[in-house]
């Protein structure tokens, strides 16, 4: 890669000019470089596209330079922020799978000694230009796979970082611990010899439960969402800490810069007892943001907020009262409007214009197949839910937001 012709500033001008246009139409269309030139550019317009929502601070930043394949799978600049607070009191910190180097970044804020360890010697050496650029002095590298570095040094690390890479050789996304790259299982014996902290970022699809299982000592999950959509699923792992007894921590930010937060311990959701109720019309309904579904804390969400179940598995909560500051509940509100049999005869009867959001809890059908029954379209104010009962009956709850 020729970082000189990349950041000369008639190349930067025209990567900056061109962040919003189509990168196939830029080398389908004459412009003042190479074909040749032109294959190195787009590139790096394509990563800055990539990067636009996920770090906007690197988004704007002229002279930087990106792989689109990195930018793609880095994490964000709100995410590593988080994490990088999640080991503030750890003064070196290897990140063993350091890629663009996003959270690499974020531990250097607050760690006194940060290690990027990448494999990939054209990556890293777009990393080190810039961590230079960005005058950010306190980073070292390490040209090597997470298994050589821990074999090579004899370092005593604060805290191990790793994003292992969830696709196989054919691209296909995997979900064992054992299928990552690098096998988290095989080199977590490696990785207790040199520190006694490991923060682990695996796929958001991975069950809670038995990934803790699989790696013992955690002592903390945290679910981040952002916009109400799980971005990271992240397993805090301390030596001697108590496999059967881990705090779950659930974020979820959000568009106006506020966070909704819901923290429990994992005996909590065992013990908890609550009550099930049909809902009536009239009633409020509650819907858990993802990150607290995502936690499965299904029985300590209705019990704290005294809210009652609809179903064991149908993860919708009623109460026939409104919380008098019902921005304390982590979850979407909305009052029951009715509730019809799952025929389309019922539906237009209440709904005679057949427009809705439609969301599916806990029922035999998706919801393209019942936007096709009903002949349902998108969008408007009214949204429908289409569950189960404790007596196993198929309904549709047809609401409105509070």
């Amino acid at each position: 890669m020729d970082f000189d012709f990349l950041t000369s500033e008639k190349v930067q001008n025209f990567i900056l000019d061109n962040l919003h246009q189509e990168p196939t139409q830029l080398l389908l269309t004459k412009q003042p470089f190479s074909t040749q030139e032109m294959q190195m550019i787009v590139p790096q317009i394509v990563a800055r596209q990539k990067l636009k929502s996920k770090c906007p601070t690197w988004f704007q930043q002229p002279y930087l330079l990106f792989s689109p394949l990195a930018a793609e799978q880095s994490s964000s600049e709100l995410t590593a922020q988080y994490k990088a607070q999640l080991l503030k009191n750890c003064s070196t910190i290897a990140d063993l799978t350091g890629g663009l180097g996003v959270d690499t970044f974020a531990f250097a804020q607050t760690a006194q000694n940060v290690w990027h360890i990448e494999p990939n010697e054209i990556l890293q050496n777009m990393v080190k230009h810039n961590f230079n650029l960005l005058a950010q002095t306190n980073i070292q590298f390490a040209n090597q796979t997470a298994q050589e570095f821990l074999s090579q040094t004899n370092i005593r690390l604060g805290a191990i970082f790793l994003d292992p890479s969830r696709r196989d050789e054919a691209k296909k996304q995997v979900y064992n611990l054992a299928d990552y790259q690098p096998n988290i299982i095989e080199l977590l014996p490696q990785i207790w010899q040199k520190t006694d902290i490991v923060l682990l970022k695996v796929s958001p699809m991975a069950d809670i439960e038995h990934t803790a299982r699989q790696l013992a000592q955690v002592s903390q999950v945290h679910i981040l969402a952002i916009r109400n959509e799980v971005k990271e699923v992240l397993f805090l792992l301390e030596k001697n800490s108590n496999p059967l007894n881990y705090a779950i921590f659930t974020t979820n930010f959000k568009d106006n810069q506020t966070t909704e937060k819901f923290n429990f311990q994992i005996t909590d959701e065992q013990q908890a007892k609550i009550k099930l109720a049909f809902p009536q019309e009239n009633n409020y309904l509650f819907e858990p943001n993802t990150a607290i579904l995502k936690a499965g804390a299904f029985k300590t969400f209705a019990q704290r907020f005294q809210l009652a179940k609809l179903h064991p598995h149908t993860h919708l909560y009623t109460s026939t009262n409104l919380p008098n500051d019902r921005t304390q509940i982590p979850a979407r509100i909305f009052q029951i409007k009715h509730i019809v049999n799952y025929q389309p005869k019922n539906v237009k009867a209440v709904l005679p214009y057949l427009q809705a959001n439609l969301t599916v809890r806990n029922f035999p059908e998706t919801v393209a197949q019942i936007r096709k029954k009903l002949a349902l379209k998108e969008g408007g104010k009214t949204y429908i839910f289409a569950c189960t009962l404790l007596n196993e009956q198929k309904v549709l709850l047809v609401c409105e937001k509070v």
